[in-house]
């Protein structure tokens, strides 16, 4: 657990107000249960003020650090949100305890004019100690009908191959049942670890059985995202 806001800001920032050169700070992740959710931020909000003072070409670091590094000790923040043609919103948010999950966020989507439902799903990374987290979020998929996936990867660096094979095996029809996913093998002269060893797809089927999945990535999605793109 982490005792913090709960946000995550994207590096981007936007440019306010170009004649007095304020920035705006975007949100792209409100973790689960934070003191920020329960406030009411959201991913896609952009944060304009904090603490009385408006981020500006010469100032915004020092509080971009303090929301995104838990170092203010509360925040009095001021946000628009653009869906809702950037009305205002205020939020008074103090620290708290939160679990820095990588299921970060996740909906279903029904598009108007298209049959099918799709769920979008922002993963941020490979941890073991979040697979069922994880899992579950395809089980609440699954009885919701879903029957596409947009698998957002554009900020998750890797992590474990085991939580590839979860996360995969939830994804595929039952005819990848026991296929590799991949296999490691060794140079003949790693005496160190000269064990060669395969990883199987295991449950195929069993949840969403997708034809169809589209991934988001960025330069930023490696290694274990590779391995599952």
């Amino acid at each position: 657990e982490i005792n913090g806001f709960g946000i995550l800001l994207h590096y981007t920032l936007m440019l306010m107000d170009e004649e007095h050169r304020r920035l705006g700070f975007v949100v792209e992740t409100v973790y689960p249960d934070s003191p920020a959710a329960m406030a009411g931020l959201r991913r896609g909000d952009v944060i304009t003020a904090v603490n009385g003072s408006y981020p500006t070409t010469s100032e915004y670091i020092n509080l971009f650090n303090g929301i995104q590094l838990n170092t203010l000790s509360s925040l009095n923040i001021t946000y628009v949100r653009g869906t809702e043609g950037y009305k205002e919103y205020g939020a008074t948010i103090a620290k708290g305890a939160y679990s820095e999950t990588p299921v970060v966020y996740s909906e279903i989507i029904e598009p108007e004019g298209y049959e099918r439902k799709i769920g979008y799903l922002v993963y941020t990374s490979f941890e073991g100690e979040y697979d069922q987290e994880l899992l579950s979020c395809f089980e609440e998929f699954a009885s919701a009908g879903v029957e596409e996936l947009i698998l957002d990867l554009r900020a998750n660096g890797g992590g474990a191959v085991a939580s590839v094979v979860k996360l995969c095996s939830a994804m595929l029809p039952s005819s990848y049942e026991g296929k590799v996913i991949c296999a490691v093998k060794r140079n003949k002269k790693n005496v160190k670890q000269p064990e060669e060893s395969e990883f199987l797809l295991e449950n195929t089927g069993s949840l969403l059985s997708l034809e169809r999945l589209t991934v988001l990535c960025s330069e930023n999605s490696a290694s274990a995202s590779e391995l599952a793109i």
